[in-house]
C-alpha cells in the first residue's frame, strides 16, 4: 500500500513537471516586462509568444485555461511551443491599458495574440471561433496552436 502511494505521487509530480498549467492572470503584473521576458525566452527556445487577455471576471477565460490545462496533448503543444503571457484587461491607464493599446482591440474575451520572438503580431484572434457548445472543441485549438509552431 505504501510502496503504491510512494509510485501515485511520483506519477503525479512527474506529470505535473512535464505539463506546467497556463498561469494565472494577475492583476498586479507587468505586461511590459513579461513580454520582454517572453522574446527572450522565445528566441533562446526557438519558440513563439503566446499573449492570453482576459480576466477573474471572465468565465470563459477560465474555461479556456482549464481546457488546456487539463488535456495532456495540449498542453504538450503549448509547453512546448509557446512562452505564455497572461494579461489581465482593464480598458484605462493602467500598465495593463498602456500596453493593450499597442496591440489590436480585443473584440471579446479570451482573446489572443501570437507574436514571433521579435514581438511581430503573427495574429490575433478572438477565441470564440474555437468554441463548441459550453467548452472548447480541441481539434479546433489544436490545429490552430500547431499553426504557428515553429520547425526546430
Amino acid at each position: 500500500m505504501k510502496k503504491s502511494l510512494i509510485f501515485l505521487i511520483i506519477i503525479f509530480l512527474f506529470k505535473s513537471s512535464i505539463f506546467p498549467q497556463i498561469p494565472e492572470t494577475k492583476k498586479d503584473a507587468d505586461p511590459f516586462k513579461d513580454l520582454e521576458r517572453a522574446k527572450s525566452t522565445a528566441a533562446k527556445e526557438g519558440k513563439r509568444v503566446l499573449i492570453i487577455v482576459g480576466g477573474d471576471w471572465c468565465d470563459w477565460c477560465q474555461k479556456f485555461d482549464n481546457f488546456i490545462n487539463k488535456d495532456e496533448e495540449l498542453a504538450l503543444i503549448v509547453n512546448k511551443n509557446f512562452v505564455v503571457i497572461k494579461v489581465y484587461c482593464k480598458n484605462d491607464l493602467t500598465p495593463n491599458g498602456l500596453f493593450l493599446a499597442k496591440f489590436p482591440t480585443p473584440s471579446e474575451f479570451p482573446f489572443i495574440y501570437v507574436l514571433n520572438s521579435e514581438g511581430t503580431i503573427l495574429e490575433a484572434k478572438a477565441t470564440s471561433s474555437l468554441e463548441e457548445g459550453q467548452s472548447y472543441n480541441k481539434k479546433k485549438v489544436k490545429d490552430f496552436l500547431l499553426k504557428y509552431v515553429t520547425k526546430k
